[in-house]
């Protein structure tokens, strides 16, 4: 039996266990009849450069927010009546 945290099958939306059948192909055991078959592949190093890229593009744009807030503070009011 191949078990990997990265791959996952479904069949019909249920979760099924993933064997090794040649190699590196996997495979599973798919009941009769007509059925809707998922494979989906998610690595872990995936998942944290999703949420680490999330994190620097968020701090990039509060600092640039901060940024124009403390331009526009420092401008004198050039403003004459």
């Amino acid at each position: 039996i191949f078990t990997s945290h990265r791959w996952r099958a479904y069949i019909d939306g249920n979760e099924t266990r993933i064997y090794r059948t040649n190699h590196d192909f996997r495979g599973i055991v798919v009941p009769k009849g007509k059925h809707q078959i998922e494979f989906s592949y998610l690595p872990e190093s995936f998942v944290v450069s999703k949420y680490f890229a999330l994190i620097l593009s968020s701090l990039s744009f509060a600092g640039l927010i901060f940024g124009i807030i403390l331009i526009r503070k420092r401008k004198p009011d050039t403003k004459q009546d």
